[in-house]
């Protein structure tokens, strides 16, 4: 596959997509990162500040305890966010393609399902969907988000993180050549903030918090809110 930009928007993205049967081949297997177990309160330490910034996103004076309210985490790996919006109150469930990672996920006692976000039935509507570093291994990004937008509640809030073309690190690794994100297999986009503000508009998400992530080297944050479709 090869990396291309769109003159337009200038997105980056690869030409070309896994047939179902590379997907399974890549899915077939997990490393140690990607699945439940080793270090769980490292996990829990580094997915507190953004279950937070979760919370600050919800509409005022609503809490997971008393409101009952839902996460889905799409793309959960090693489940350490599942297990941490469950700690805060949260009724929540871990989505993956890999099935060894939901096993080790629901042996630690939570929920979760072999399914990915398209083929998922609720049965009722999330509070929040997180999609951590999971939107540059969709092929198609804008439908992944309109999915999202329809399983969310009204005002339900969407956290996203992946890698940031724009940022300073990434422009340095570039400069060096050693730069390990073009040479990621299972990625298909590049995104900038800008590239990802947009798309997230077209979906009619309202991006309300930016950070840099503290858990991959170039990667952004955003957490943003459902709102309704412009005139």
């Amino acid at each position: 596959m090869r990396w291309v930009r769109c003159d337009g928007c200038e997105h980056v993205f690869t030409d070309s997509f896994y047939s179902e049967a590379g997907l399974n081949e890549l899915f077939r297997q997990a490393n140690a990162g990607q699945l439940a177990g080793g270090d769980i309160e490292k996990q829990r330490l580094l997915w507190t500040p953004i279950v937070q910034r979760v919370l600050d996103a919800l509409p005022a004076g609503v809490t997971p305890f008393e409101a009952h309210l839902t996460w889905l985490d799409v793309g959960c790996g090693n489940g350490g966010l599942v297990f941490t919006a469950e700690e805060f109150g949260f009724a929540a469930t871990g989505l993956d393609l890999r099935e060894e990672a939901v096993k080790r996920v629901r042996e630690m006692g939570y929920q979760a399902q072999h399914a990915d976000i398209f083929s998922l039935r609720a049965d009722r509507p999330f509070s929040v969907i997180s999609m951590a570093d999971l939107l540059e291994h969709t092929p198609y990004p804008i439908a992944t988000l309109e999915r999202a937008y329809e399983m969310l509640d009204a005002g339900g809030v969407l956290f996203l993180s992946c890698p940031n073309r724009e940022s300073s690190s990434w422009r340095e690794m570039d400069r060096r050549g050693v730069n390990p994100y073009w040479y990621e297999i299972e990625h298909y986009h590049n995104f900038s903030r800008k590239s990802l503000m947009a798309i997230l508009k077209k979906c009619n998400f309202l991006p309300v918090n930016y950070s840099v992530s503290q858990r991959y080297i170039s990667c952004m944050e955003i957490i943003a809110v459902k709102v309704a479709p412009s005139e």
